[in-house]
């Protein structure tokens, strides 16, 4: 609760925690000494610096008494004690405590300890509220870049010290280094090598491609120095993407043997040349889908049928056994005479009455019927068709 600076959660703990470790264990357990501190803390949170300040300078004394001055405890309140001072800007009291502070903790606990080098952060932001803007960039600088060694870059007291720098360079008005500064932040947030300006024409030597979006009104890379280092690459290609506009690169450039240069014109060339090819592709996959629709569909319409192909070979059948029970021993030519009339009785009295209808809508359904027969029998109207033969004629 101290931490988030909710104090009036920790209030409900941190008196009676501490009157309690007086009482069960003495002022001068380590636990006891702890619970004075969090007190103290409270205070200064609650704004009763002076209430908090002198429990402070009581509680240092007796950490260095029973303790000793290498005591981690003892550290923890001295920095304490000098945050209230920096709060009322004693800097000078402040100064003497952080620095006796880092030399006990590099003392005790190495130069890269993470408590270390923290209390070195206090140090280099006490630095900054005495207007030695360059000298507290330099410190708090050279702790966040071994706090991103040992921690990480993604750390928040990696993140914490970071905004603690760029906040020392925006109050000392670098506004250069501050850019520089955060661009090497967003580098190493994403993984990625930083190298100042000062240093672009000798990091081409190791760049295979090189995409540049700056866009400052300038030249950022001139035929001359890509032409540098494509002498010292011994003529390995360099591809450069010059999204930028104004573009970035010199238009020389793409003259140099070795370098090939793309910018916005040649990306929008490949954009459209791309379109077109997945339009050509698109259209493609239309006409296999319509393709297989219809396939589909046709089959589908295919298995609507088959009920009534079944219903009609069952009547078929059905008129076959019956036509053989009838006949007895009849010749073959009679059998099949008799078979045909069977199979034809109902279609035929069927189409003399769609014939007979007066309605011109029922005419029209025996237009249709007999074009659907002369399909599906192949009756395609010709003079076989028409003569046809005299037992037909006189049946």
């Amino acid at each position: 609760y101290l931490a988030a600076r909710l104090f009036d959660k920790a209030e409900t703990w941190t008196a009676p925690v501490h009157e309690t470790a007086i009482r069960a264990l003495g002022e001068r357990d380590r636990i006891s000494l702890a619970a004075t501190r969090h007190l103290a803390l409270l205070m200064r949170g609650q704004a009763k610096s002076s209430d908090a300040e002198r429990l402070l300078i009581e509680l240092l004394e007796l950490c260095r008494d029973e303790l000793g001055d290498k005591d981690s405890l003892t550290a923890e309140v001295a920095s304490s004690l000098a945050a209230i001072y920096l709060d009322h800007k004693r800097l000078v009291k402040a100064r003497a405590l952080l620095e006796e502070v880092v030399a006990t903790r590099r003392e005790v606990l190495g130069e890269e300890h993470p408590s270390t080098l923290l209390v070195r952060t206090n140090l280099g932001m006490l630095y900054g509220e005495q207007h030695d803007y360059k000298k507290a960039h330099r410190e708090i600088r050279k702790v966040l870049q071994q706090l991103e060694r040992i921690l990480g870059p993604d750390h928040p007291y990696t993140l914490q010290i970071e905004r603690n720098m760029v906040w020392w360079l925006m109050m000392g008005r670098e506004f250069a280094e501050l850019e520089e500064v955060r661009a090497e932040a967003i580098a190493r947030r994403f993984g990625c090598h930083f190298t100042p300006f000062e240093a672009l024409a000798t990091a081409l030597d190791d760049a295979d491609i090189i995409v540049t979006g700056l866009g400052a009104g300038g030249h950022l890379l001139t035929a001359e120095m890509v032409e540098a280092a494509l002498k010292r690459r011994r003529r390995k290609p360099i591809f450069l993407i010059d999204v930028a506009l104004p573009g970035d690169v010199e238009p020389a450039v793409s003259r140099l043997d070795g370098a090939f240069v793309y910018d916005l014109d040649d990306l929008e060339r490949v954009a459209i040349a791309g379109r077109a090819t997945r339009e050509a592709a698109a259209q493609a996959a239309w006409r296999i889908i319509d393709e297989e629709v219809e396939a589909f569909l046709h089959s589908r319409r295919e298995r609507a049928a088959v009920p009534v192909l079944k219903a009609l070979r069952r009547h078929f059948e059905e008129v076959r056994e019956d036509m053989l029970a009838d006949i007895g021993t009849a010749d073959a030519r009679e059998a099949t005479r008799l078979l045909v009339r069977r199979l034809l009785h109902r279609p035929t009295e069927a189409l003399r009455k769609i014939a007979a209808e007066e309605d011109a809508a029922r005419r029209g359904q025996g237009d249709m019927t007999e074009r659907v027969l002369r399909r599906l029998f192949g009756l395609d109207g010709g003079e076989e068709g028409n003569a046809g033969n005299e037992e037909e004629k006189r049946e």
